[in-house]
């Protein structure tokens, strides 16, 4: 009878609380009637709505049988209720942001309160459970050492009890999540799980999570360097997931198994080997795994040097994991390939695949992807507009990332948003906009003070992708550079004194690139030793031997070597043969050997070689689409066309000379008429700027001739090289001027309107 009447009551408990609109204010009414029967009751109610999938009642029953153990009921009820809470939270995910971040803590404070119940009053198995739910929550909040360990603790616990069917859940959890784990450089965690797994095995043989198990523990001995039983341990696995009827489970095993000829270097074993694993689950297998496979067996074609085949293969992976939702391993696996394809001289096709992998997610494959783009378009292809759009993408997307996301995101390093401002830098420098390649050089060099490891980009399995910073020389260089051209002369002699600082103490860090103007006898030794290096890659890098080999001719010839310099020019212009056009090498190529051929006396061949300089920039300012941009280009690199055609005019040619000429006038009148906004030419900003040079030259001549302080002798012999420039850009703008070349462009009288030009050429 007392039995039938309590059971009565737990009943007429929960059925007013059902009925009740505010179930809070009539829990505190039935207080006294708690008991740890309707805490059960309310589970059970939570339980049933989690069958219909009515997630509203059944956090609301977990949230009210929790608080409701406060008014009554046992320890051991309230963590039955703890338990089911943080149960329903990590089962029930969810939809709202508000909630998760409400509702795990909540489920983590709950589960550290159930732990410490059971310290007094729980079982074994208890525990396990509460460890188990703990490292779920771990898992949640991206805590995975810490998951690993609780659920480790669980399974040892769960070891002590009867209950297979808890061990083997907390076996499979313990499975899946094992490679998610940081490296472990003591190797504690691998030895830990080989010495709880193989008792695991022992008491739960061929259960379901047994083949989970066999496959974490081929991992776990693979990392501690134990081949063998890594390779029984995955074949037992696979056994284990052909009798469970799971071809995933299978492929998944004869992946590592392939993955053992590639740790031993046996490519074309793990070729042979890939191609049979195709063969027997091409059409069992999610595509987005197929997709890995061929992406290791492009790598494997990549390191035997079988370049249409790697890249046949890396095709075959983006298209399958293009077909299967993943985005971030379709850009992986496209930045991949594309670097690959740079590697072997395909940079049309790398192109391609950095524009889908750019598009295709943000991060660091987006990043690198842009970065990637601006470089191509920069040295390969001259196109000034994409390069700088890529560049400044890059430098946006490495600036954002610096203040959002995960803290340890490689994104955040400063050695990402260095090499994006240098290569934003170059790109505006190149396209003839040095205010604001001044601008980012000026960023660049305090970013640069302190000594930084380069991060790794680790996309794939296969490769990680080094970020490493520009030099800080370089850097020094190009902000003196740019300091220097915009008027900032306190500034560039500031920069131009850290350079030969620089210099001093950090010579074995350079490739020889910064010292071709300012000592290009010692810049040969260090471009020969970097040409070996790049030599001993296969294959090649083409594009970069090509910018070494032409630097190495430009330091021929600052040195009078006219016969070397000439040798050098040609072979970088073999180098990138069959590379698209790679613009920087082929313009400094074929300008050098210009002034070698006009040196020597041979007009006819120093004309050609300037022609083709004269049409890679006629390409490389096609390119850019703003005004200021294509006359500011066109001022840069004037001194190229007056050579043309003055060579023109020795030869004879005045009809191509005269050509020559009015190209560069029409050029200039044809972006003034073509431009939305017509605006006339301000020479008294003109004037200004004129004084300025003046002063820098009167600067340099005084200075650099009669130095009045003889401790500054050595840093001003630096000088020497830019005080022959300017000489030599002196006596060409005098000559223009006798000559009366461009006078036109530049005439202080009122312009005419856009109109009247207009009506003038109609």
């Amino acid at each position: 009878m007392r039995k039938w009447f309590g059971e009565r009551r737990v009943e007429g408990v929960l059925r007013i609380l059902e009925r009740s609109p505010d179930r809070a204010a009539a829990l505190v009414r039935l207080s006294s009637g708690i008991n740890d029967d309707v805490l059960a009751g309310m589970i059970s109610l939570s339980r049933t709505a989690e069958e219909r999938d009515d997630d509203d009642e059944c956090f609301a029953w977990a949230e009210l049988a929790v608080e409701a153990s406060l008014h009554g009921g046992t320890l051991a009820g309230r963590a039955e209720t703890l338990v089911w809470q943080a149960r329903t939270y990590l089962d029930r995910w969810p939809r709202k942001l508000t909630d998760r971040t409400r509702r795990l803590p909540s489920a983590q404070r709950g589960i550290e309160e159930v732990l410490s119940i059971l310290d007094e009053i729980g079982t074994p198995e208890d525990r396990a459970v509460a460890l188990y739910l703990r490292a779920q929550v771990h898992t949640a909040f991206a805590r995975s050492t810490e998951a690993f360990q609780d659920s480790a603790s669980a399974a040892e616990l769960a070891l002590q009890g009867d209950d297979d069917d808890l061990l083997s859940h907390i076996t499979g959890y313990l499975s899946r999540h094992y490679n998610q784990l940081p490296d472990d450089p003591e190797l504690t965690v691998p030895k830990q799980l080989v010495a709880l797994g193989e008792r695991i095995l022992l008491r739960i043989k061929g259960g379901p999570s047994s083949a989970g198990l066999c496959g974490a523990l081929g991992d776990a001995y693979m990392q501690l360097d134990d081949e063998q039983k890594a390779r029984a341990r995955w074949k037992a696995a696979r056994r284990l997931y052909t009798a469970q009827s799971d071809p995933a489970g299978v492929f998944d095993m004869d992946l590592n198994l392939v993955g053992l000829a590639v740790e031993g270097e046996r490519y074309a074993e793990a070729i042979a080997l890939g191609e049979q694993v195709l063969d027997d689950h091409g059409d069992g297998v999610r595509p987005r795994r197929l997709a890995r496979l061929h992406h290791l067996l492009g790598a494997m074609h990549r390191e035997l040097g079988q370049a249409d085949q790697a890249l046949a293969r890396y095709e075959q992976a983006i298209a399958l994991a293009e077909a299967d939702p993943g985005p971030t391993r379709v850009s992986a696996y496209c930045v991949d390939a594309a670097l690959y394809a740079i590697d072997s001289a395909r940079p049309t096709v790398a192109v391609a695949y950095l524009e889908k992998a750019y598009c295709s997610w943000s991060g660091p494959a987006s990043w690198l992807a842009a970065l990637t783009l601006a470089e191509l378009h920069l040295s390969h292809f001259g196109n000034m507009t994409e390069a700088r759009a890529f560049a400044e993408r890059a430098l946006g997307a490495a600036v954002l990332d610096t203040h959002t996301g995960n803290p340890d995101d490689v994104m955040k390093h400063p050695a990402v948003r260095a090499c994006s401002l240098h290569r934003a830098g170059l790109a505006a420098f190149s396209a003839g906009d040095i205010e604001t390649a001044y601008r980012r050089f000026h960023d660049l060099v305090p970013l640069l003070a302190e000594e930084m490891t380069p991060p790794l980009i680790e996309l794939t399995p296969t490769y990680a992708h080094p970020v490493t910073p520009p030099s800080l020389s370089a850097s020094i260089w190009w902000a003196y550079l740019t300091s220097q051209r915009t008027g900032r002369e306190q500034e560039s002699r500031a920069h131009l004194t850290r350079y030969s600082e620089v210099l001093a103490t950090h010579t074995t860090t350079f490739h020889g690139f910064e010292l071709v103007r300012a000592d290009p006898a010692r810049a040969l030794d260090q471009l020969g030793a970097t040409l070996e290096t790049l030599s001993a890659f296969t294959p090649p890098p083409g594009s970069m031997i090509g910018l070494v080999r032409s630097a190495i001719g430009t330091c021929h010839l600052r040195l009078g070597r006219l016969h070397d310099a000439a040798a050098a020019y040609e072979k970088a212009l073999t180098s990138v043969n069959g590379l698209d056009g790679h613009w920087e090498v082929d313009t400094s190529a074929h300008y050098g050997l210009a002034i070698i051929a006009e040196t020597r006396g041979d007009l006819v061949r120093a004309e050609q070689h300037l022609a083709r300089v004269v049409e890679l920039m006629e390409e490389s300012r096609g390119s850019l689409t703003g005004i200021e941009e294509r006359i500011g280009f066109l001022a840069g690199h004037l001194g190229t066309y007056e050579q043309l055609i003055l060579l023109r005019v020795r030869l004879g040619r005045t009809s191509m000379a005269y050509e020559t000429t009015q190209l560069v006038k029409s050029r200039t009148l044809g972006e003034l008429l073509t431009s939305d906004e017509h605006r006339p030419i301000d020479h008294a900003l003109e004037a200004e700027i004129s004084a300025l040079r003046r002063e820098q030259d009167d600067w340099l001549s005084t200075h650099v001739a009669r130095p009045a302080d003889p401790s500054a002798e050595a840093l001003l012999s630096m000088l020497q090289p830019e005080k022959v420039r300017m000489d030599r850009h002196s006596a060409a703008v005098d000559s223009r001027e006798k000559r009366r070349l461009f006078t036109g462009l530049t005439a202080p009288e009122p312009p005419m309107s856009f109109a009247e030009v207009r009506a003038l050429l109609t």
